[in-house]
């Protein structure tokens, strides 16, 4: 059944495979795997529900990425919190399922996913009229309809415009009816949050404050990820035992000492020391945070 599946993509594979299991031991067989039928779908195996959730896990997961990537921070850099409202109560209940929720804290590196029912108190939002349309529909009314806007709940005009709905605004002459494509409707979080909707009511707070805690972690990952580029440029083998030396800045220091534990167990560092002094031709030297670090790496062995 796997060969027959994989067949259309892998057409010369699964005719080798099929000859070589099928075909050598039974002479009745089509000659052929691309002559049998293609495998039906049993639809009554398909988990309907687990497919939703997974979805609400993609769906959130993505938004928070989203949210890093306007910010322009780094995934490396973990971050306190991520604030979410659902869009019904099956997404809900889906993200209070703690391994589902524990895979976007991953993801997006996170170290708290909240639930929220109300997202007012983190979001400022404000709807402006889309000039490239309206200039061709109302152009004379535009400063009428600015104002109009101004003015207006938010939150009741995106409400009213979705779907086929309408918001009215009056200007000389009498109402005009704006629909979704007539506005644009721009969110920005409060002081220490960035914000984002999906749709009319999926929404997403990330808290964007690197403490000087968060800080150190990123540090640490980020040492990792340069110990790990140099373990491999040296061809070590994935279970080489090492020892550890660095020189680095006070901060990076710091943070170094403060995940020791987390560097060797990541690194296979049987030892991690500051050096006062290396020899030149023992040094490795790469950035961490966009400052220079330089380390010094003996093989002490396998695992």
């Amino acid at each position: 059944g796997t060969c027959r599946l994989m067949a259309p993509v892998l057409p010369f594979l699964t005719e080798e495979i099929y000859q070589n299991i099928v075909r050598s031991v039974s002479a009745d067989a089509p000659v052929s795997i691309h002559l049998l039928p293609f495998p039906q779908c049993d639809e009554s195996l398909i988990d309907t529900d687990l497919e939703a959730r997974i979805d609400t896990v993609i769906r959130y997961k993505n938004m928070g990425l989203s949210l890093r990537n306007r910010e322009n921070i780094k995934v490396r850099q973990p971050l306190s919190r991520l604030l979410v409202k659902t869009e019904n109560e099956a997404e809900k209940a889906a993200l209070q399922n703690e391994n589902l929720s524990a895979q976007i804290k991953e993801e997006i590196n996170v170290k708290h996913l909240e639930l929220i029912d109300d997202e007012a108190p983190l979001v400022q939002s404000s709807v402006k009229p889309n000039f490239k349309v309206l200039g061709k529909k109302h152009g004379r009314h535009l400063k009428q309809i600015q104002a109009a806007l101004k003015t207006t709940d938010p939150q009741a005009v995106r409400q009213a415009v979705a779907g086929e709905g309408s918001y009215p605004v009056e200007v000389d002459g009498g109402p005009i009816e704006l629909i979704a494509e007539d506005i644009e409707v721009v969110h920005e979080g409060r002081e220490g949050y960035a914000v984002m909707y999906d749709g009319e009511t999926a929404f997403a707070a990330l808290v964007t404050e690197i403490t000087p805690e968060l800080k150190r972690e990123s540090i640490a990952r980020d040492f990792v990820r340069g110990v790990q580029t140099q373990r491999k440029n040296l061809n070590l083998d994935v279970a080489d035992r090492i020892s550890l030396q660095y020189q680095a800045d006070q901060e990076i220091s710091q943070a170094i000492t403060e995940w020791s534990e987390y560097i060797c167990r990541e690194t296979l560092a049987t030892s991690l020391a500051a050096a006062e002094s290396l020899a030149e031709s023992d040094l490795k030297a790469f950035k961490v945070d966009g400052r220079p670090v330089q380390i010094k790496i003996e093989t002490t062995g396998g695992s």
